[in-house]
């Protein structure tokens, strides 16, 4: 069956096809129904518009289904659908697939053939893939915007466990940006990975657990710049903590006893000027256990928390640098 009108409100139900459904530059202003429609051979919306939602709810697309510069204004529903062939969603400059407002629903979906589903020059929103696994689907000139609180909500009131199915959705994206050389984009769905794990512990505030620090240290070893940012502030706050606290005076080599027994010790305590203090600080997180010594209990703890904290931070910018390169 081919249709080919400029304006349609005709509502489609229980649709059953032997020769196939042709939709060309169909316009549908009303809610379009398709729902438990069987599609027998290829279902083309070739440059169709859905200005209200298309429901496509229990469908059954035994053979190709086509939405190439197909228009959604709302809802696209293809809960419980199933689909045995490809599966295309393209658009272009001028025919967005998906506009401001609509919403790919796969609740429930069967994709027998994950390799055969396509979106091609559209941009896409994360949550949409939560109920599905899209390692498989071949995203093609796709941009991924979206904010993260939006996407919670829209998953709030279709399953239990919103954070979880975002993060698998983050996971399955990041897999396929992998497995297809797109580093950078694969980046960007590791962190959210972990961004939606933290922040659905308090709302991202709950900084006893280590993945809270792990987040502000390196951004889960996907950020060398916040790396490098965090070691440099390490280094400064350091340095600026240092200008406060006592150090014991130089204290001269002693190479033999008769000058170690005439040789007293000066308990005098002083403090590091800033040049001096940037460069005691350096040393220290270089492991270079530079002179003077601490002479203060706050001076001792001060150097052991940078000794620890200056190499740690260092290894994880070496470690984002790396994840970056290796690939």
């Amino acid at each position: 069956m081919a249709l080919r009108p400029s304006k349609t409100r005709r509502v489609f139900q229980a649709l059953s096809s032997e020769t196939g459904v042709q939709f060309y530059g169909a316009m549908f202003e009303e809610q379009a129904i398709f729902s438990a429609a069987t599609f027998n051979r290829p279902a083309s919306f070739l440059e169709s518009s859905f200005k209200h939602d298309a429901v496509f709810v229990l469908a059954n697309f035994v053979k190709e289904a086509d939405f190439t510069h197909t228009t959604f204004e709302r809802a696209a529903n293809f809960g419980q659908a199933t689909f045995a062939d490809y599966l295309t969603f393209a658009g272009n400059e001028k025919r967005l697939a998906f506009g401001e407002f609509a919403r790919l629903n796969l609740m429930l979906s069967k994709i027998e053939r994950p390799d055969r589903v396509s979106f091609q020059n559209l941009t896409i929103r994360p949550h949409w893939f939560a109920p599905v696994n899209a390692r498989q689907f071949d995203f093609l000139n796709v941009r991924c915007r979206f904010k993260f609180h939006d996407e919670i909500d829209s998953l709030k009131n279709k399953v239990v466990f919103p954070y979880g199915k975002l993060a698998r959705a983050f996971r399955d994206l990041a897999i396929n940006c992998e497995e297809r050389h797109r580093y950078k984009e694969s980046s960007r769905f590791r962190f959210w990975v972990f961004e939606t794990g933290r922040r659905e512990k308090f709302g991202g505030w709950a900084i006893w657990h280590l993945n809270w620090w792990y987040f502000f240290a390196s951004g889960y070893g996907e950020q060398a710049w916040r790396a490098f940012l965090v070691l440099i502030g390490i280094w400064l706050i350091a340095a600026f903590l240092y200008t406060f606290v006592g150090f014991a005076r130089w204290e001269p080599k002693i190479s033999n006893e008769p000058e170690a027994n005439s040789y007293k010790r000066d308990d005098a305590e002083v403090t590091l000027n800033s040049g001096r203090a940037l460069t005691y600080s350096l040393a220290v997180m270089t492991l270079q256990r530079p002179e003077p010594k601490p002479a203060t209990t706050s001076a001792q703890s001060l150097v052991l928390i940078e000794t620890i904290l200056g190499p740690v931070q260092a290894a994880l910018l070496a470690l984002a640098i790396r994840r970056k390169f290796m690939r």
